[in-house]
């Protein structure tokens, strides 16, 4: 019980003290003998006395009750309210929660996925020789890569105006292969390209138990030896 209730319940009673003092006090007024008459009193009469003193104080405490229940009712029905706003504002709160988690998820999970997709560094170089045995000039294609990413898997390169392909397989995180392919010089037509030779580089990797394809391409560097040859065949020409 609080400590507005229990005053409440204080002046009530110093209110019905009151109010049979002012009862009694108006008997007397107005009729003085009324108390030398008490003793010859029958139980009917006592009756009727009581109820009617007792009538006034009941009704006096069935309006003050009703008045204490209004307000009481007010004091909870704000309370509730005060509940019903801080619920909501906990919900808002936890909306926003649950909105910045999910932001430095994807934030994080974007940073992983960088992180576990292949990142290859690639070198490709062509160098001239040629080929006395069978009488081919040949240029030779030298394949350097280096992955410092996540494990790329099936990498292969075409070469432009050049049929086949070169398979190079899997590459795990930290792992370098270098190789080295011949390819005859008259088929790469590099006269007829500026000196420009391209090369697409095709791999896959595993992202969320989805396979992704990624198509690159690379511009194949021309070492002295072949930019040597080009001018003498393109003086000819």
């Amino acid at each position: 019980m609080n400590t507005k209730k229990k005053d409440n319940i204080i002046v009530s009673i110093i209110i019905t003290v009151l109010l049979f003092s002012a009862i009694l006090g108006l008997i007397w007024l107005y009729s003085p003998d009324a108390f030398k008459h008490v003793k010859e009193m029958r139980f009917n009469d006592w009756g009727d006395f009581l109820g009617g003193i007792f009538g006034t104080v009941a009704l006096f405490w069935l309006i003050l009750g009703y008045m204490l229940q209004k307000q009481e009712l007010q004091q909870n029905t704000k309370a509730l309210k005060l509940q019903a706003e801080e619920l909501k504002n906990t919900v808002e709160e936890y909306r926003h929660m649950v909105e910045v988690n999910k932001q430095q998820f994807l934030l994080y999970k974007k940073e992983l996925d960088i992180l576990n997709s292949p990142n290859l560094i690639i070198d490709l170089t062509y160098s001239y020789h040629y080929d006395r045995e069978h009488m081919l000039s040949l240029v030779e294609l030298h394949i350097n890569i280096k992955n410092v990413g996540g494990e790329a898997q099936n990498i292969k390169i075409r070469i432009k105006n050049v049929d086949g392909e070169c398979e190079i397989g899997n590459l795990k995180r930290g792992e370098n292969i270098l190789r080295s392919t011949c390819i005859e010089f008259e088929k790469l037509h590099l006269s007829n390209e500026l000196f420009i030779s391209r090369a697409l580089i095709e791999y896959s990797y595993l992202m969320d138990n989805r396979i992704e394809n990624i198509k690159i391409m690379e511009d194949i560097k021309l070492d002295n030896s072949v930019l040597e040859y080009l001018e003498i065949v393109n003086s000819i020409v």
